[in-house]
């Protein structure tokens, strides 16, 4: 899908960071967007900002959790927008959290966002895709999906399903016409670390983002990603030195993964007092 001009995308988590900058990379490119949240203000906003500048957009408030949702936010597409040719599933929710520590109710939110969300998008959109014989999927996971990260145990984990199902789901839909993605981003310098909830109120945040890329760099990556159907997107230090660490043999990884473990505790649990 070389030429996006005239065509049509869904942007899932579209109110800031990641999902924001997708957005407006996409519209650069002349595409017409479908924008989805569960926070309507930040995509509202955004919604009026791409108007402004030419592009058709909606605002569909979606819980990506929610299958019936993001059946909805298709058809809603299909009838205000004409078509859909991109979906981007960019949706998600982060939890800083040993394994021992985190909570039920925490591990299943930031699964049926961060897993679930993505099935549902890449079920009901790449149907879609499939019978139309055109289109391409867009999975945002994290350079967490490619090494694992202590400290952040229910998010690393719901990463690595999302890269691992994005390389299945790639050669599955590929005799369809269908197009797979996966991001795997290291740290971006993005609101979502500072969100209620997330577990890091006891870290200098501004400190620790000062250096971090920003999400329109891996926002023009995607697009050219798109436009030739790369498997990956890698973008930041981390993302680079991740993939390297998986090819290394387990003599060696573990005691690296032993010295990561108490790194990443010492950031996710406040300290004593």
């Amino acid at each position: 899908m070389r030429v996006l001009s005239g065509k049509v995308a869904v942007v899932t988590g579209a109110s800031g960071g990641v999902g924001r900058a997708l957005a407006r990379a996409l519209a650069d490119e002349g595409m017409d967007l479908a924008l989805a949240d569960i926070a309507e203000q930040g995509m509202t906003e955004l919604a009026d900002e791409l108007r402004a500048r030419g592009r058709r957009a909606i605002a569909v408030p979606t819980d990506v959790s929610d299958r019936a949702a993001v059946e909805r936010l298709l058809a809603r597409t299909l009838e205000d927008l004409g078509a859909c040719h991109v979906m981007c599933n960019n949706a998600g929710v982060f939890a800083a959290a040993a394994m021992l520590e985190a909570s039920e109710a925490q591990w299943r939110r930031v699964l049926d966002v961060n897993v679930w969300g993505v099935i549902h998008g890449c079920q009901v959109f790449g149907a879609h895709f499939a019978k139309q014989r055109e289109g391409h999927l867009v999975n945002t996971a994290s350079a967490a999906g490619l090494f694992p990260v202590p400290g952040m145990s229910s998010y690393s984990t719901s990463k690595y399903a999302v890269v691992g199902f994005s390389q299945q789901l790639r050669w599955e839909l590929a005799p369809e016409g269908v197009g797979v993605t996966v991001l795997c981003p290291g740290v971006l310098k993005t609101q979502m670390p500072y969100g209620e909830g997330v577990g890091l109120a006891h870290v200098d945040l501004d400190e620790l983002l000062k250096h971090a890329p920003s999400a329109e760099g891996l926002a023009k990556k995607a697009v050219r990603a798109i436009q030739r159907n790369r498997p990956i997107v890698l973008y930041g230090t981390e993302a680079t030195v991740f993939r390297l660490l998986r090819v290394l043999p387990s003599w060696l990884v573990d005691p690296l993964g032993r010295y990561a473990a108490r790194k990443g505790l010492e950031v996710a649990r406040p300290p004593k007092t």
